[in-house]
């Protein structure tokens, strides 16, 4: 635990344990947040390249399962499960057409956060 004479030193702060109170308040806010596990789920999905990668895909177009497990060259499941948690992140959306199984970016969600990553990726901001 980073001590509180190392804080009164660097800060120059006269009521450090109010300080110290209002700092820990400020973290548990947010990590009571119920939009830090969505937010969490969102980060975990992205910091895959297989998963990244997808998403560039399905930027292009609707695309099966089996035409991801050409693009990549991984088998089914795998491609099954990094589609599951891109689905329980909200990015993509699945559709079965018979047998098949689509997957396409959502609009709110998909497009925009690739949009928002190409961006800072490229130092646009």
């Amino acid at each position: 635990m980073p001590s509180l004479e190392k804080l009164v030193e660097e800060c120059n702060l006269e009521d450090v344990e109010k300080h110290r109170n209002e700092l820990i308040e400020l973290a548990k806010s947010f990590l009571q947040n119920e939009n830090l596990r969505k937010e969490v789920q969102i980060f975990k999905s992205l910091a895959d390249p297989n998963r990244l990668t997808i998403i560039k895909l399905l930027k292009a177009r609707e695309m099966c399962v089996c035409e991801l497990t050409i693009a990549l060259s991984l088998s089914q499941p795998t491609i099954s499960y990094h589609l599951n948690m891109l689905e329980n992140a909200g990015i993509v959306r699945g559709r079965s057409r018979g047998k098949w199984n689509f997957y396409s970016l959502t609009d709110v969600l998909g497009k925009k956060l690739l949009e928002k990553i190409e961006e800072l990726a490229s130092n646009k901001l």
